[in-house]
């Protein structure tokens, strides 16, 4: 006989298992429309991929960013291989990306992104901005302090000349050889006046290609009160590693100092930055701003304050420069 209570009550519960099933449907996409869209980071990277400094601030960054909860893009400059054509055409098209994209805070990293994005574009931009990689000083660019911070990059040059110093090494003169660029430019403008004040003789010299280099490099080590700092590489033309290596073996005599840790194959030892310390800086203050954790109008600029002391060990001996042991250095392993 069939069971009329037994198949009516089953009926019931298929039916109010459907409508639970409808209702979590519901509200699911109630939570979901419910929920605020990600927030939006944009980063200009000044630079192009492969240059040492840039890539390290841009790693401090990405690897700080939960994507799943940020929605982040970036886009490169370019602005040491860039002629002043190709470099005004790429600022046009990020800030073309910049609009498309409406981010809720825009991070850069170094001068010329600040020269050729947030500058032209400040008052478009209605969004908090956090820089970093800035040499020395931002105050040349007039930002306002209630909607731009970020970290400027101070370089341990004088750390490096005391440690010079102390080793007992003679001198009076410092030639500094790097590329032709803005960011050097605006080194030079800081530089100059600075080590003329501890009574050093400074001879500046910005070179656009790799036999201009050579030429600097070999004349540079034709006085024996002379010392060197070798700022960069990045906007030098027709750079090649392995000769710039057997050529400063073969002329080396006066000590060769740098800052930045992919220029220390080429010097006696590098005091050098740590340019990733920028990048997770800038990000970690880009989440809090979202979060509403801080506001960018209370947060200060500060400075870079990291950094590792790299011995090229061969070079020193060659030359006879023995740093003592003030600070701690590692060796430099030539990969």
């Amino acid at each position: 006989m069939l069971d009329w209570n037994y198949w009516f009550n089953r009926l019931l519960n298929l039916k109010s298992l459907y409508r639970m099933k409808h209702l979590i449907y519901i509200a699911l996409l109630l939570l979901f429309s419910c929920q605020s869209p990600a927030k939006k980071i944009f980063y200009v990277n000044s630079y192009h991929p492969g240059y040492g400094s840039s890539d390290q601030v841009q790693e401090g960054i990405v690897e700080n960013i939960d994507t799943t909860i940020y929605a982040f893009e970036m886009a490169y400059l370019n602005a040491k291989k860039a002629s002043e054509a190709e470099l005004a055409n790429n600022a046009e098209t990020i800030w073309n990306q910049i609009k498309s994209n409406s981010p809720d805070l825009l991070i850069v990293s170094d001068d010329n992104a600040v020269q050729s994005i947030v500058v032209p574009h400040l008052k478009e931009l209605d969004i908090p901005i956090l820089f970093c990689g800035v040499n020395w000083s931002a105050e040349k660019y007039n930002l306002p302090f209630n909607q731009v911070s970020g970290m400027l990059e101070i370089l341990p040059v004088e750390a490096s000349l005391d440690l010079i110093k102390k080793s007992g090494w003679k001198y009076s003169k410092i030639t500094i050889l790097s590329e032709n660029s803005a960011g050097e430019i605006k080194n030079k403008e800081t530089l100059t006046p600075l080590l003329t004040n501890r009574g050093l003789e400074v001879n500046y010299q910005m070179v656009d290609d790799f036999d201009a280099w050579k030429r600097g490099f070999k004349e540079s080590q034709s006085d024996s009160s002379n010392i060197v700092f070798l700022p960069t590489n990045g906007a030098i033309k027709n750079w090649n590693n392995q000769d710039a290596t057997s050529w400063v073996q073969e002329h080396l005599v006066v000590p060769v100092f740098t800052c930045d840790d992919f220029m220390v194959p080429y010097a006696t030892f590098g005091l050098t930055k740590v340019a990733k310390e920028q990048g997770e800086w800038v990000v970690k203050r880009a989440i809090e701003i979202l979060e509403k954790k801080i506001e960018i109008n209370n947060l200060s600029v500060a400075n870079n304050s990291q950094f590792e002391c790299f011995l090229n060990e061969p070079l020193m001996e060659q030359i006879g420069l023995n740093l003592g042991n003030d600070v701690r250095c590692k060796s430099y392993q030539n990969e």
